[in-house]
């Protein structure tokens, strides 16, 4: 009995480590692509690495956060609506402060030409 009981136990844990390293996984993947965006970034709006720094984190914030309520089954379709555009609203004034004018205008017309999903 207490082999059976400590075998549930251990199958149990194996179950809840492995959901969360997939967790885990999913943004260490998506961390990763942000990176290498911000490194294209730098070239095409002449960052320093301060703000490339700055502009890596504020972009994953951004995802991380729509792929969080992207999940959430208990928010209705208008509360995900607010939701994003809350988020977008709070990126782009984060975007405004760290890039010079012409730097923010020339990110919307990358942004533009190229939609990244993470």
């Amino acid at each position: 009995m207490k082999r059976l009981l400590t075998l549930g136990l251990v199958i149990t844990a194996f179950f809840l480590g492995s959901t969360t390293m997939n967790a885990q996984e999913k943004y260490k993947v998506m961390d990763e692509k942000i990176k290498v965006e911000a490194y294209e970034l730098q070239k095409t709006l002449n960052l320093d690495d301060e703000q490339t720094a700055l502009l890596a984190r504020s972009i994953y914030a951004k995802e991380k956060s729509l792929s969080e309520i992207q999940v959430n089954d208990k928010l209705s379709a208008a509360d995900v609506a607010k939701i994003k555009s809350k988020i977008e609203m709070n990126f782009k004034s984060r975007l405004m402060d760290i890039l010079s004018e012409e730097q923010f205008e020339a990110f919307s017309a990358y942004q533009a030409k190229k939609k990244p999903k993470y």
